[in-house]
């Protein structure tokens, strides 16, 4: 093509550390939905008499409430990041079939020569 390229190299340079994100948020993400606590955990009073007050449940509601939405965000995470991936290697796939297509030349469109 004259005078016109895409660099689909590039891109398909950076779909490979879009892999290496899913691979790295996979043991984030078991480690979040194994991190549930029960609502002793969050109990702060006396041993002894082993009386729950209120705020520990409070509190172990807010944390649970919590875990489960970054478990979300990290499946989400981990779908996205291989979609982006793979749509980086189409998209460049696309550019140089229609670059195949698609020939540009400006030159015969407007000669510069004659001004």
């Amino acid at each position: 093509m004259t005078g016109y390229k895409v660099v689909t190299d590039a891109l398909r340079k950076e779909a490979p550390k879009w892999d290496d994100f899913t691979r790295a948020v996979v043991p984030v993400k078991h480690a979040v939905e194994d991190a549930s606590l029960g609502v002793f955990a969050f109990f702060c009073g006396n041993p002894v008499v082993l009386a729950l007050d209120i705020n520990a449940a409070l509190h172990q509601t807010a944390y649970e409430g919590y875990r489960s939405f970054m478990a979300s965000v990290l499946n989400g995470a981990l779908d996205e990041f291989m979609q982006i991936g793979d749509t980086l290697v189409k998209i460049a796939g696309k550019y140089d079939a229609a670059e195949d297509i698609v020939e540009l030349d400006l030159d015969s469109v407007w000669d510069a020569k004659q001004n």
